[in-house]
């Protein structure tokens, strides 16, 4: 009975340590559980941490893109701003030195409206006293050649009236009066007897060498515009042109 009581103890003792090593077991595999859970959410929230710095670093660069576009468009717009405002001080100087010379061509155009009323209310003047003139000078020419047809008459009659003169001599007196008659028509219009050279003759028709009284003749044929047009084909011309017609120093010629 003792043996069997034994046996039964040891047995129960012997159960006694195998529960509780299963009991030690069973806490070792939940404690080995429970940080295998642990160690599993410390992983991801390592992982988590590294992603998270990646993506902030990833963020940093775009955010500092984003500060470098946002500043490049900045300057790009001041550049843009400071160009349109020159563009429009250039367009706004342009329009008024528009104005301007726009106003300095009235001007002139007035100016040259007003010289070419004077000068063709000068002209007309002048064609009146050039008429005046030219009528004298007919008059004049008139009477020098009834001097010359009396004259002419006068040498044939000498010739006649005296008999004891021989023919060859009253030839020559003839021709001799007739020279001095027209010596002196010429003499009376105020031109030289002397026979000129072909040089001369040439020089005399160069329009600047030419009398105010002959070119006031020549003009009377010519429109104002066409005396100015003529009058500035020489220096010394234009010169002497507005000199005629009270306009002043020289002018802008053309060179000879």
């Amino acid at each position: 009975m003792e043996r069997l009581l034994s046996q039964a103890a040891a047995e129960l003792t012997i159960r006694s340590a195998v529960e509780s090593t299963l009991t030690t077991l069973l806490q070792d595999v939940e404690h080995a559980h429970t940080l295998e859970q642990s160690l599993h959410a410390h992983n991801k929230l390592h992982q988590c941490r590294e992603q998270f710095a990646s993506l902030k670093v990833r963020y940093d660069d775009r955010e500092a893109a984003w500060e470098a576009d946002r500043k490049e468009k900045e300057r790009l717009g001041m550049l843009l701003l400071e160009e349109v405002v020159k563009l429009s001080a250039r367009e706004v100087e342009g329009e008024k030195s528009k104005e301007e010379m726009e106003l300095k061509l009235r001007q002139l155009e007035d100016e040259k409206r007003r010289d070419a009323e004077s000068f063709a209310l000068q002209l007309q003047q002048n064609k009146q006293g050039v008429a005046a003139v030219v009528e004298k000078e007919e008059g004049v020419i008139k009477q020098n050649d009834s001097q010359t047809e009396i004259s002419q008459e006068d040498g044939q009659n000498v010739p006649e009236a005296d008999e004891n003169i021989p023919s060859d001599q009253g030839e020559e007196k003839i021709i001799s009066d007739t020279t001095n008659t027209k010596e002196k028509i010429v003499e009376g219009n105020g031109v030289s007897p002397t026979t000129k050279e072909p040089n001369e003759i040439e020089q005399a028709f160069v329009p600047h060498n030419l009398d105010e009284t002959t070119l006031m003749t020549i003009f009377a044929y010519l429109d104002p515009l066409d005396v100015m047009n003529f009058a500035q084909t020489n220096k010394a011309l234009l010169s002497k042109v507005n000199v005629m017609f009270g306009m002043g120093g020289e002018g802008n010629g053309v060179d000879q």
